[in-house]
């Protein structure tokens, strides 16, 4: 059975992932930007939503971790959420969600017959656990990393015995930075690298619309333009596929170009 994948952007790095008869959405944020400096409008509405097969959250953070923006969502009782933290799980349950779990480092969850969740480790951001996942079925696998930062944790995940490669990657690409010096995300190139080391061809990048933000002393320092400039010079063994907020786009693995 072939898995197809649908892939919806919805801002920054809240996506909507049609996996065969699975519907998964990441890092949900469905309100107006605002002081949060995303310069990208959101590209569905809440009413627009399936019902889902589950909800994943990979920080707690204010540009990540909307989910009182779900107020209009018809299915809270139905719908689990894995997040990362207690904090997001308390957030998570004020808003009317019930199946609400914790998932800590190299825990996997069954989601449907043909769906797996997998945690990979990430880091620690001013104290809080960041999560990054794999999403497995038997034909298909996608690692989804909102926050991912360093390279390290996937190098060891796949020197596991038996890891086998990805197929697309979500990851963050603007290299967003605190005064400047402290690195919150991946760069382009750091991203189209670790495509390449978890074995993918495709890299979808997200986290790529924040403007320098004085409030919070934020600015970014690269972009999904720098992490095609950097796969072109790594020999376009990676197709980096930028999504507009709203667009819908089916993957393939001959990678047919939006």
């Amino acid at each position: 059975m072939k898995d197809t994948l649908f892939i919806t952007r919805v801002i920054n790095a809240c996506v909507l992932l049609e996996i065969g008869e699975d519907v998964i959405l990441t890092d949900p944020y469905f309100r107006s930007p605002g002081y949060h400096g995303i310069e990208e409008s959101v590209g569905m509405p809440v009413e627009a939503l399936p019902k889902l097969s589950a909800i994943i959250g990979c920080l707690s953070v204010f540009d990540h971790w909307q989910i009182r923006s779900l107020d209009a969502y018809a299915y809270k009782q139905e719908t689990p959420i894995f997040c990362a933290t207690k904090l997001m799980a308390r957030r998570a349950r004020a808003a009317g969600f019930t199946q609400v779990e914790v998932l800590q480092w190299n825990e996997t969850r069954q989601i449907s017959e043909r769906l797996t969740l997998e945690v990979l480790p990430a880091h620690y951001a001013a104290g809080m656990r960041v999560n990054s996942y794999v999403l497995d079925t038997p034909n298909l696998r996608i690692f989804f990393g909102s926050e991912a930062c360093a390279l390290k944790p996937l190098r060891e995940y796949r020197e596991r015995p038996n890891a086998r490669p990805i197929d697309v990657v979500f990851a963050p690409v603007n290299g967003l930075k605190v005064f400047g010096l402290l690195k919150l995300v991946m760069g382009g190139e750091e991203a189209v690298e670790a495509t390449r080391i978890l074995g993918a061809k495709t890299l979808v990048p997200i986290h790529d619309a924040h403007r320098r933000n004085l409030l919070f002393m934020v600015s970014p320092s690269s972009s999904g333009a720098s992490a095609q400039s950097a796969a072109k010079a790594m020999g376009d063994e990676v197709h980096v596929i930028r999504l507009a907020t709203g667009e819908r786009w089916e993957y393939d693995r001959g990678c047919r170009l939006p």
